[in-house]
Formats: structure tokens, sequence, C-alpha cells
């Protein structure tokens, strides 16, 4: 059985959002659907782009419902941005 080229790839010390997503190899309209974020949200995310906790959140309660995994923010490398006011 042929090993994926990204598992080939060393891990960082944290898993980044976007890492654990290819991993799983879960598709943006999967992650969408199941954590209810809107699609351009969970592209944004699986391309790498930082984001507010709750949005985070919720992307990883999604990963977490889809795959059988524990994940918390913790558990991540994320860049996290205060939501704007206004």
């Amino acid at each position: 059985m042929e090993t994926s080229p990204l598992l080939r790839l060393p891990q960082p010390r944290k898993p980044s959002l976007r890492f654990l997503l290819l991993q799983y190899q879960v598709q943006p309209e999967t992650l969408a659907r199941q954590s209810g974020l809107p699609l351009l949200t969970a592209v944004a995310l699986t391309i790498g782009y930082g984001t507010t906790e709750d949005v985070a959140l919720a992307a990883l309660n999604g990963l977490n419902m889809l795959r059988g995994t524990r994940y918390t923010l913790e558990d991540i490398e994320i860049d996290l941005y205060r939501r704007q006011q206004g």
C-alpha cells in the first residue's frame, strides 16, 4: 500500500488546521456542511487563512465530528484574530 505524499512530510510540532484538513482528506464542502460555516470560509481555512476563535472552534468541531477526533484550539497552530466591532 502506497503512503500519501502528505504523510511523508515532517509533521509540525503542533499541526495547523490546514494540515489536519489535508491529513484527514476533508473537503471544504464537507467541512462547511458539517460545521455550519459558509463554503468560502471553509475554503479559506483549507488554504491556511487565519480566522476568529468562534470560526476556528466551529471548524474543529466539524472536523472532530467527521473523523472522531478530539482536537481543541490548544492542540493546533492557528492565527486567531479578534472580531471587528461595528
